[in-house]
């Protein structure tokens, strides 16, 4: 395909989740230690 498709997007998707993942703290893996159903369902 064209180099936007084959490396932009990855790259830009890549950067995307790792910046949301900077901002997980313990507490946001503790609540979805107590309530999964809230983490499965949506």
């Amino acid at each position: 395909m064209g180099i936007v498709t084959d490396i932009i997007l990855p790259l830009a998707l890549a950067f995307i989740m790792f910046s949301l993942g900077l901002g997980l703290t313990l507490d946001d893996f503790a609540r979805v230690a107590r309530r999964p159903r809230d983490f499965v369902v949506g």
